[in-house]
Formats: structure tokens, C-alpha cells, sequence
């Protein structure tokens, strides 16, 4: 086989390793190089390359240990003057504050998760300050964008926030691998913000008939999280997993391991018990979904904080209680806001979270074990900051209040997104009333869920819960479906040609 890159294939490209699609990457990047693309690999940690050099060293142009943000606010900073005199120039020629950049990050940005005061402490977010925060910001900002100039890649795949930035300044395609929400199906996110131009072309454009495809279960990846936490949060697995947890972290300081001196393991182990006890008391609050039968209800399924879905996806907006008491105090007389938890959330709440919320005396709290897909199916409406359940309404014709700003199927009529406080009761109004027109939202949805899987690719059996265990057939769908879609553009990106987007740094030859 020829050396020389395929005319539609990247001749570079720069991948995060990801642990949980970590054996779909390697084979993607297989995949990759046979079209002559060099891959440059990026890890966290230097056991991570030690790992990657000595199984897959040959797959690589080059493995590198990105310079990660919350160990470089550790460091000592340098003048603080010139620290926030760079942090200043930085944010207006990329467009950000550093806030908005922190505050994706669970250890630098955990005040930002509101609703997840328990998620555990470390040193990161313990020793860390605000001038060594802008520092460590600085500093990957600076490293990000001399890779960049070095690799001069054609596609950047999960970097992270900051890589995102930069390569959205500097016109550089950006990649993240999404679930579709769809079976096993997954597609590419043109920025972090797991947005698709396609979605809505797709929908729009004329279709011959067939046999329209619906959602009759949740999501592959969905059930195989589901079965783990449902072993995790008994007693005999909360007692493994404590156990576990102690050998690993002995394992960990006997090696040497960087990722021993992340979270406090008396953090990890509080949580791990926590979580069992929290979701015992939650139990008490929760009603069945069937105790609303025949009761008109809006669905509300909380995020787990932190999370991508809230602090990375939606930085317009990210405040759960505010969500639910505005939606409590703007909904229409006789309808009640049933609040779904996500078991990844238990134990990470404020102390009496689940109390407040079962204050209003409009909302019930249901079971947290109960499908997100069936709350939905039986909901009047569905309420969503961002994520899978707003999703799904979408997809059965439900009427979608949304608070986020990037959510893949908010052009949908049926599908109502928040920018002022003032808009929740008229769009409560609008979507509970009797003039709401179902029989077009459920023909949308059904168009609509058609032109996502027509965007994207299968995984077949590919399975988050054992991802070293992934053919090389399945990356295939995936890099053509990459290659198909390279030339989207960010909706984020600002409407200016590329080349006076760029800076000399990273512009090509």
C-alpha cells in the first residue's frame, strides 16, 4: 500500500486516548494509518505512553504527555502581573474567559457544580489558587497551540476544552466521539459542545418513504452503565468497591503512579459509602411512576454534577434548582414536575438536595431505577438543561423545555429553548395546552431520530464496560463517517475566513 495519504483522508491527526473507548481508538487510529495518516497520540500521565510505546509504539508518529491543567496549578507561578496580563490578552483573542474554561474541569472548576458538593476533593482542588488557576490555563493554552504548530493536524479528536478553543480560532476541525442515543450508534460532534450541522440538514431534506425506525429501549451504552451501578449501589458491591479501591491505591503508591496523587482516597471512600447511604434515604422520598397515573406531568431528569452535559455542554446555563424552581413556580394548576435522579449523581449532592427539591409542593421525585425512557413516554412535556432525556422526548413528539444552548434537536418546533427567565410559563402554557399539535411533533421526532442514525455509524457490539475489546471492522464506519464529515463547520466558529482566524503560530505553510 501506498505511503502517501488518500486525497480524502487527514495526512495528520492528533487523539486524546479516552480509557472507556480506549480499544475503539487504537483501532480507529489502525484504520487511520493504513489511509496514511499519522496519528499523534496524547495521554495523561507517563505510565499511560509506557503503556502505549510498548503495545502499540508502532501505530504512533508520536506519544506525548499533554500538560494538563489542574497538576500545572500546583506549579509555582512566575510574576502575577504578567500571569493575568497574558490571561487578559488570551481571552480576547479567543473569544472565552478562563472561567468558562475552568469550570468544564472537575477538579479547578468543582464550584461550578452546584450540584455536586460531595463529588470528591483532591490536591488539585484543594492547593490550587485563583493566579496559579490562570497560570495552569497560560501554560496549556501555550502547549496546545505549539503542538499544533509542530503536528499541523487535519483533525483534532478528544483534546478537550482547551484544544477546543484553539483549534475553533484557528479554523482546525475538531472531533468528538457522541453516543446518538440510538442502539449502539455514535457520530462525530463537530466542537465540544457535541454538535452536528447534519442533524438538521438531514431532517430538512426531502425523504422517499420507508419504514420509520423508533426508540423502543434506551441506548446500548445507557443499559451497560445501568447494569453496573445496579451491582455498585448494593451493599455487598459498595463493600467490594471500597475494598477495590484501597488495593488500587496501594497498588498505585507502591508504583509510583501520577494518578495517586489525584483525589484524596479518604474522599474516594467517603463517596463510595455515601452514595449507598444517600440513595437508601433517597428511596424514602421516591414515588413509583405509576403513582402518577392519570396525573399530568413534566419530566425532569437531573445531570449528574460535575459532568460534561452541564459544566462543558451548557455554560449559558447550569443551575439545576433554579431550573426546577422555576418550572414549579410557572407551571400551569393541576400538573406536577416529576424530578428523576441519575444514579451517577447519588452521593454527590448537597446534604439535604433531594429534601429541597421534595419541598415544592408540585414536584413528586420519582424512583431513580425507573427508565428515563419511560418517564419520558408517559410525561406530558419533558424539561432538560441538556442530554438524553430531552433527547427522547424529542423523539417521541414530546413538547421539550430546554435551558441548555447546544442541544442537537432544539430546531425542532415541538422543541422550546429557554434564553430568558420570563419564557418558562408561556412556553409551559404553550406546550400543555390543548392546542398543541402532537400528531406533527411525533412525525418530527421520527423524521428527526432517522436523520440522526443517518449521520451516524454503528458499533455493533462495542461495549464501554470492556473497551479494550474492539475490532478493527468497527472503526472502519467510523473514519469514513469522519472523513464524510470533515469538511462541517462549527456552529460555534466565528463567521470570518480562516486564514485571518489563524494566528502565525499555528497557520499552515
Amino acid at each position: 500500500m501506498s505511503n502517501e495519504a488518500s486525497p480524502s483522508y487527514p495526512k495528520s491527526a492528533m487523539i486524546a486516548a479516552l480509557p472507556e473507548y480506549r480499544g475503539f481508538l487504537i483501532a480507529l487510529s489502525r484504520h487511520l494509518k493504513r489511509r496514511g495518516t499519522q496519528i499523534h497520540w496524547y495521554v495523561s500521565t507517563q505510565q499511560e505512553r509506557a503503556y502505549y510505546a510498548d503495545g502499540f509504539g508502532d501505530l504512533f508518529a508520536s506519544i506525548n504527555t499533554v500538560r494538563r491543567l489542574h497538576k500545572t496549578a500546583l506549579e509555582p507561578i512566575p510574576d502575577q502581573t504578567d500571569v493575568v496580563a497574558t490571561a487578559r490578552a488570551n481571552e480576547r483573542r479567543l473569544g472565552i474567559t478562563y472561567n468558562q474554561i475552568i469550570m468544564s474541569n472537575r477538579h479547578l472548576g468543582r464550584g461550578f457544580a452546584l450540584g455536586g458538593f460531595g463529588h470528591p476533593r483532591s490536591t488539585f482542588s484543594e492547593f490550587s489558587t485563583y493566579p496559579s488557576i490562570l497560570h495552569a490555563v497560560n501554560e496549556s493554552i501555550a502547549y496546545w497551540e505549539g503542538e499544533m504548530d509542530r503536528v499541523k493536524p487535519d483533525v483534532i479528536i478528544h483534546c478537550g476544552k482547551v484544544a477546543a478553543v484553539i483549534a475553533r480560532h484557528c479554523g482546525i476541525p475538531y472531533r468528538t466521539l457522541v453516543q446518538s442515543n440510538y442502539r449502539n450508534y455514535h457520530f462525530w460532534g463537530v466542537n465540544e459542545f457535541h454538535e452536528h450541522p447534519m442533524f438538521e440538514e438531514n431532517f430538512k431534506a426531502p425523504r422517499d418513504g420507508g419504514e420509520a425506525i423508533t426508540i423502543q429501549e434506551p441506548y446500548d451504552t445507557h443499559m451497560q452503565i445501568l447494569g453496573r451501578w445496579t451491582k455498585q449501589l448494593t451493599l455487598g458491591g459498595t463493600l467490594k468497591d471500597l475494598a477495590l479501591l484501597v488495593a488500587r491505591r496501594i497498588y498505585w503508591r507502591l508504583k509510583r503512579y501520577e494518578k495517586a496523587r489525584g483525589y484524596f482516597v479518604s474522599e474516594e471512600l467517603k463517596l463510595l459509602w455515601r452514595r449507598y447511604v444517600r440513595l437508601r434515604e433517597l428511596n424514602k422520598l421516591t414515588h413509583p411512576l405509576s403513582s402518577l397515573d392519570g396525573t399530568p406531568f413534566v419530566y425532569y431528569p437531573l445531570h449528574i454534577e460535575p459532568e460534561a452535559s452541564v459544566q462543558l455542554m451548557s455554560p449559558e446555563y447550569f443551575y439545576q434548582i433554579s431550573a426546577i424552581a422555576g418550572l414549579a413556580r410557572d407551571l400551569p394548576a393541576g400538573h406536577v414536575l416529576a424530578v428523576k435522579e441519575n444514579l451517577g449523581g447519588v452521593g454527590r449532592r448537597p446534604r439535604d438536595f433531594y429534601r429541597q427539591i421534595s419541598e415544592f409542593k408540585n414536584v413528586i421525585l420519582i424512583d431513580a431505577f425507573e427508565y428515563g425512557l419511560n418517564c419520558a413516554a408517559r410525561s406530558a412535556a419533558v424539561a432538560i438543561i441538556t442530554g438524553t432525556g430531552g433527547f427522547e422526548g424529542a423523539v417521541m413528539g414530546k413538547p421539550v423545555v430546554i435551558f441548555g444552548r447546544h442541544v442537537t434537536y432544539g430546531f425542532l418546533d415541538h422543541c422550546l429553548i429557554v434564553t430568558e427567565e420570563t419564557q418558562i410559563a408561556p412556553f409551559l402554557s404553550g406546550v400543555l395546552s390543548s392546542g398543541f399539535n402532537g400528531g406533527q411533533a411525533r412525525r418530527d421526532g421520527t423524521r428527526f431520530l432517522q436523520a440522526v442514525v443517518d449521520a451516524s455509524f454503528d458499533l455493533g457490539e462495542f461495549n464501554v464496560t470492556k473497551p479494550d475489546d474492539a475490532k478493527l471492522e468497527i472503526a472502519t464506519a467510523a473514519a469514513e463517517n469522519l472523513v464524510r464529515h470533515l469538511h462541517l463547520r462549527d456552529p460555534q466558529a466565528p463567521p470570518i475566513p480562516r486564514a485571518a482566524a489563524m494566528s502565525p503560530a499555528t497557520a499552515r505553510d
